[in-house]
């Protein structure tokens, strides 16, 4: 019913303010701590600016403001899913869906819990219960007060935050006083990671991830086992997640349970399998790193895989307190912690600060999301990109070809890239069951076990081990990183580093698929992450199709065979959920499917998140590119694969540098209309 109801196709993601709007942006005087809000004049709504990854120096930071009810649609009942990236969490997904409990809206921030607000506050404990107090004495002329939960504080040693429940109204009342630094949204977060098979324990080897991180470059070894210097012994690794299978074989005995901070679910066991796949990865026997690290699972995320940003901020102050008293505790021999964040959602200064104060005691990793997007715009995920300067730290992923994973996202905001698609670790369903997915959510725990070892290695020390994380790591293998990312490679601590493998040259078929009418006219896509993948080692090609009948969307019945078996159907994005379009092409007959941008927004991922299943693939492309197709190419050859594939495998550079000037026009043509804003929340909704 809740996959039913995410379907409603109003629940598009909201829009930035475009260049005009943003032109006639007014902003209101800074408020005590230097904040500010901008306010649209247009729609009256605050639209929130976050301060800038690396603190006031790098800009002064605007104050997120609550939303205005009139900005805010609440959808009764909605379970609507938020892959924060992409947003979020990006192959098909593995399955992250919001539970109607959490009464989700959207707001400009993202998807939040109605009437939920977090609120923080500069001091004490102290100051928190003054705040608290004031809200519940505020929120007496409110009429579904007796209705609302009771608000609660959440203190650490810098900051405070008191979640409670009113109107927009409220929020803003409770912005205006002393001492409150900022208010914001309640935000939902999901886990990051693209769900592939299950398998038995036995059936799969290691994953190649572990082999990548033991070599400086390729090609991957082969049965050569991994084995490194260090096992993370005395460290403690708390993994923010979903729960973990601590009965898994994996695990030695060497894992347990935390709290459950999921309202729904009491209990601390992984209905989802998530928390134990990057549980695996950080510190399993056979799949893992820190093959002797404790591990603690602290739910936070549902079997759905999402969860309330208050939610996770308790679980990462219970891990704090938890790992101070387990390095205080003489007979516990835990020395030092990690904390592991494989989720994400909407940009929120709330998530960033509490992660920036977990990274005091304890090295921080959390995952930069998988919208294949610029990583700041979400969070955790923005409060990386200094994490060598004891900073959280920002992961994205490759694959096995020291490519940038197509849906991991990029930038400032991130710190070091790990491997991330097709990983095989632990699930949930057995002591030996396994499964291989994909996401920034499986990058995500091989640097927090990698982490562990460097803790080892260097006493225990947080600095030392963080330098020596990316000391160690290797620059300038990664293709792909785009602007602003940088370019290094996770890497074990060794105690006798050998001589490295001399860099081979890459197969053709491994370079990024692009789709192109010739050889030397291609267009950038985003694959979706539902249906059979692309094949990386073949062209794929087909005849361009519009849609049959007068449906542009393509959301209408058509009868079987309305395509012939070699056309790729071009649609329009809208009125109907991604997965529609692709279903109706698939029952016509076609081939394929190319969705359009309806806007001249940055392309992105198409999602699903219903149980159900299609056997064509389907790609987004921008809305210039679909008007080319639609007008110029019908009944002519597509192409979807590597350049170096269609210029034959042999003598391509000259040819893909070609390709990559002509993009390069495509893009800088393209976003002189687009009127995104850099904080616009950009995701994947499933219409």
């Amino acid at each position: 019913a809740t996959a039913r109801a995410r379907r409603t196709p109003s629940l598009a993601r909201p829009r930035a303010a475009s260049a005009a709007q943003r032109d006639t942006t007014r902003r209101q005087p800074a408020t005590q701590g230097g904040s500010v809000a901008a306010t649209s004049r247009r729609t009256k709504c605050r639209l929130p600016r976050a301060p800038g990854p690396r603190g006031p120096s790098s800009q002064t930071p605007a104050r997120p403001m609550s939303t205005p009810s009139a900005c805010v649609k609440a959808f009764a009942a909605v379970a609507f899913a938020l892959s924060a990236a992409a947003n979020g969490a990006q192959g098909t997904l593995a399955t992250a869906t919001i539970d109607a409990s959490l009464n989700p809206v959207e707001t400009p921030m993202g998807v939040a819990v109605a009437n939920s607000w977090i609120v923080a506050v500069r001091g004490s404990e102290a100051e928190c219960d003054r705040i608290r107090k004031r809200i519940d004495e505020l929120r007496k002329d409110e009429m579904d007060a007796m209705s609302m939960h009771a608000s609660e504080t959440i203190d650490f040693e810098e900051l405070c935050f008191v979640n409670f429940a009113g109107s927009s109204d409220l929020a803003d009342k409770i912005a205006k006083e002393p001492r409150v630094k900022y208010v914001e949204p309640n935000l939902i977060m999901t886990s990051q990671g693209r769900k592939r098979k299950v398998s038995a324990s036995g059936e799969s080897p290691p994953s190649w991830g572990l082999n990548r991180i033991d070599q400086s470059d390729l090609p991957l070894s082969k049965n050569e086992p991994f084995k490194p210097d260090y096992s993370g012994e005395k460290v403690t690794i708390f993994v923010v997640d979903t729960g973990i299978n601590v009965k898994h074989e994996e695990f030695d005995n060497r894992a347990r349970y935390g709290p459950s901070f999921v309202p729904s679910e009491s209990d601390a066991e992984d209905r989802n399998g998530h928390g134990s796949h990057c549980a695996g990865t950080a510190a399993g026997a056979t799949f893992g790193i820190a093959t002797a690290a404790k591990i603690v699972g602290v739910k936070v995320l549902s079997g759905g895989g999402s969860g309330s940003n208050d939610g996770v901020i308790k679980g990462i102050k219970w891990a704090i307190q938890a790992n101070k008293d387990l390095m205080d505790d003489k007979n516990s021999n835990s020395k030092a912690g990690v904390l592991s964040m494989s989720l994400g959602g909407g940009k929120t200064q709330v998530l960033n600060d509490v992660v920036a104060l977990a990274a005091k005691s304890m090295i921080v990793v959390v995952a930069a999301g998988n919208a294949g997007s610029d990583a700041c715009k979400y969070s955790p995920a923005s409060a990386g990109g200094d994490g060598r300067n004891n900073g959280p730290i920002t992961v994205a992923s490759t694959d096995k070809y020291d490519y940038r994973s197509g849906f991991s996202n990029y930038g400032k905001c991130t710190d070091i890239f790990a491997p991330g698609t097709d990983i095989t670790s632990a699930w949930k369903n057995s002591a030996t069951a396994t499964n291989t997915i994909s996401g920034t959510s499986m990058a995500t725990p091989h640097v927090a076990g990698v982490a562990a070892l460097m803790l080892e290695k260097h006493d225990y020390d947080l600095n030392k081990a963080r330098k020596a994380l990316f000391d160690d790591s290797v620059p300038g293998r990664i293709e792909d990183v785009r602007s602003g990312s940088t370019n290094l490679l996770l890497q074990v601590p060794l105690r006798n580093p050998g001589n490295p493998t001399p860099m081979p040259t890459r197969p053709p078929s491994n370079a990024p698929a692009q789709v192109c009418t010739t050889q030397s006219d291609c267009m950038d896509y985003a694959p979706s992450l539902f249906g059979p993948d692309w094949p990386l080692d073949k062209i794929v090609s087909g005849k361009v199709a519009a849609v049959a009948g007068n449906d542009e969307y393509g959301c209408s019945s058509v009868p079987k065979k309305s395509y012939d078996s070699d056309e790729i159907v071009v649609v329009m994005r809208g009125d109907c959920q991604f997965f529609t379009k692709v279903s109706m092409a698939e029952s016509g007959g076609a081939k394929a499917v190319l969705i359009v941008m309806s806007s001249n927004d940055p392309i992105f991922p198409p999602n699903y998140y219903g149980n159900d299943s299609v056997g064509i693939p389907s790609l987004m492309i921008s809305k210039s590119d679909g008007k080319d197709l639609l007008k110029n190419f019908i009944g002519k050859e597509v192409m979807v694969g590597s350049p170096t594939l269609m210029d034959g495998g042999g003598g391509g550079d000259g040819e893909r540098s070609d390709n990559k000037r002509r993009r390069r026009r495509r893009r800088k043509k393209s976003s002189s209309n687009n009127s995104s804003d850099e904080n616009e929340l950009i995701g994947t909704p499933d219409a």
